[in-house]
Parts: structure tokens; sequence; C-alpha cells
């Protein structure tokens, strides 16, 4: 009778620090920009090889691209037949005329807050002020900086901008699924 009980109780404890192990502590990092530094060039990197994979005839083939925030998924068509689908977390965005970054978890529901969660985690951590400042003054390069190290730190596919004459916003993308 002691076995079966022994044994249910080591299955028990191997569970739950098999569990345990999804919730990792936040990674300490010793020089916050140089890593922002660090990923942006692994975040171009990236986004060459996502090119060369899905876009490489781009010069002879019509794309579109279709983003939806609500549903955080682009849609990209080539010569109008659904190509691919991505899935994308909104990192934030710039607002043109003042020239400001705004992370995307100032006005986003809890639900795609939480998805964010990691990367303000990791910038008060670490001490990071642009990750864990909500909004602050800066450039393009500095919005790419944020997509390169939210890409970096939620283990995302690359990433992308969509743009108005207002606002750029920038995105990360979680999924990539090729239609045909």
């Amino acid at each position: 009778m002691k076995t079966p009980v022994l044994i249910l109780i080591l299955m028990a404890s191997l569970f739950l620090k098999c569990k345990g192990q999804e919730d990792k502590t936040v990674e300490q990092v010793i020089d916050c920009e140089l890593l922002i530094t660090q990923q942006l060039d692994s975040l171009w990197t990236q986004l060459a090889h996502f090119q060369s994979t899905y876009f490489s005839d781009e010069n002879n083939q019509n794309y579109k691209w279709n983003y939806d925030f609500e549903k955080s998924k682009v849609s990209v068509f080539k010569n109008g037949i659904p190509y691919l689908n991505i899935d994308f977390i909104h990192v934030g965005k710039i607002d043109v005329t003042e020239k400001t970054w705004t992370w995307s978890w100032v006005s986003a529901s809890e639900e795609k807050e939480s998805k964010l969660e990691k990367v303000k985690a990791f910038g008060l951590k670490n001490d990071c002020q642009k990750l864990k400042t909500a909004t602050w003054s800066g450039s393009e390069k500095e919005a790419w900086e944020m997509v390169g190290i939210t890409n970096y730190i939620v283990k995302g596919e690359g990433g992308a901008r969509h743009y108005t004459k207002t606002e750029y916003n920038y995105v990360v993308f979680t999924k990539i699924q090729k239609i045909n």
C-alpha cells in the first residue's frame, strides 16, 4: 500500500516541478541598452530570413497586407489569393507629429495587455526605462528597438510596421502560417 502512495507523491511533485518551470523568473541582464541594440540586430537578421522565405519573388508578384488590430491578425494576399496568416502582438506606436513612442499596453484590453507583461516585467527587473515607461520621446529607430527586444522576450517570429499619416504601429509576429 505504501508503494503506490509514494509513487503518487513522487509523480505529483514532478508534475508540480515541471509546471513551475513554465513560470520562469524574468531574466536579469547587466546592460539593457546593449541587449536592446543586440536584439535589433537579431531582428534584422530574422526579418531578412522572413523576406527571403516568403517574399523572394516580391518584384514579380503583388502582395497586399491587411491588418486587423482588433483580432491581432495580418492576412497577406499574393496576387489576390490568400497567402499568409500571421498572429501578432501590437507592441506600440510612434505619433508622427509629436515624435513620441507609446506602448500598446497603455490603451489595450486586459487580454492584450497580458501579452506584454513579460516586457514590462523585464523592464522593471532590469531598470530599462524604455520598457517600463508608458510614453516617451522617441524615433522610428527606437521603435524598431522596442520591436526587437519584445521579439526577443516573447520569443516572436519577427515584426512589422503598419503606418498611416499620423502614426506608425509596430507589431511582433507570434505565429506565421503559409496558406498555399
